[in-house]
């Protein structure tokens, strides 16, 4: 198993035991997270060889059960300024993730170490953090989704097959879905779920906000070792796969916006040109227009493609049929 599997796992281990109230014995262990006993108990003498409170107690039958201790330090932390800084900078930068159970984590570890600094470090810190605000723009609410994120989750780390309830956005209702998954992506501010689906015998990208409900099956699956989830969205302008080699595509942009484009990585492939009269022409590599051209349309008249000639004839026919909503109706 790989070193980040096994990583997966025990984070998830650790949230049971920490949560656990009577504790759970290591067949309970085993069969929650579908490995074996051995694995469990190996798990379980990593924590206890690094520190963390575990404790174990006899239930009725004579039964070991296991959890952690609450309420206890594993260690004293310390800040500098820099670290502080970053630790101010970092926490609303997960807002976007607010409804999952990494965000609960993530807020219960700021808490924490928030009660271990000294109060003035504190206090700093919440200063720092009332003036920095990340704005609710694309913010998904992960609430309702919290579930199905663990189950999600619990099948990349176990390479298991996840039997789901999907509805996307070109179906009429909801269908059922058997996937492998590959890997998480976090885009404008939504999570997408990369997984070889057994349906279509490819790999697909499936937005979480729409899966209905997932359960992990019994089912493994074998990773393919080639797989690399920035390789595979590498020819991509956001998240929509695409095929084939990729094309060039050049894009001019009027000199308003120049310096607004100039100024921000779009794509790993962008290469831009300045012009004479300030105007600025960039190319880009890729498999997929869609996600592009939704974007360059966002800027209206100051930016074109220049080519290729079937993506600029085909922004050009969607130009004249946005036009004709703003027409009075007689017009039309």
């Amino acid at each position: 198993m790989s070193d980040h599997k096994q990583l997966f796992r025990q984070w998830l281990l650790l949230r049971r035991l920490a949560s656990a109230h009577r504790g759970y014995t290591v067949q309970e262990l085993a069969d929650q997270f579908r490995v074996s006993q051995r694995t469990i108990r190996r798990d379980l003498k990593v924590f206890r060889d690094l520190g963390f409170p575990l404790e174990s107690q006899v239930g009725p039958a004579g039964k070991q059960f296991w959890r952690l201790r609450s309420g206890e330090d594993l260690t004293r932390i310390t800040f500098n300024t820099d670290e502080a800084i970053a630790m101010a900078l970092l926490k609303p930068a997960l807002e976007a993730l607010q409804g999952s159970f990494i965000y609960d984590a993530a807020q219960e570890a700021f808490a924490k170490i928030h009660a271990l600094l000294p109060e003035s470090v504190s206090q700093y810190l919440q200063r720092m953090a009332s003036v920095i605000y990340a704005t609710p723009i694309r913010r998904t609410d992960y609430s309702p989704k919290s579930e199905v994120i663990e189950q999600v989750w619990i099948g990349l780390e176990e390479s298991r097959v996840l039997q789901m309830r999907y509805h996307s956005l070109s179906a009429p209702r909801p269908r059922q879905y058997r996937v492998h998954p590959y890997a998480v992506v976090f885009h404008r501010g939504a999570l997408y779920m990369v997984a070889y689906s057994e349906n279509h015998q490819e790999l697909r990208h499936f937005k979480v906000d729409r899966i209905l409900a997932v359960e992990v099956t019994k089912q493994g699956f074998r990773r393919d070792p080639q797989f690399n989830v920035q390789k595979h969205l590498a020819n991509t302008f956001g998240i929509i796969p695409g095929s084939g080699r990729p094309q060039k595509i050049t894009v001019r942009f009027a000199p308003q916006v120049a310096r607004y484009v100039e100024e921000t990585q779009w794509h790993p492939s962008q290469r831009c040109a300045r012009r004479r009269d300030g105007s600025l022409d960039v190319t880009f590599q890729l498999t997929n227009t869609e996600e592009l051209k939704r974007w360059v349309m966002g800027f209206g008249p100051r930016a074109c493609i220049l080519r290729p000639k079937a993506l600029r004839e085909e922004i050009l026919q969607e130009l004249q049929a946005a036009a004709q909503q703003y027409l009075p109706a007689r017009s039309r």
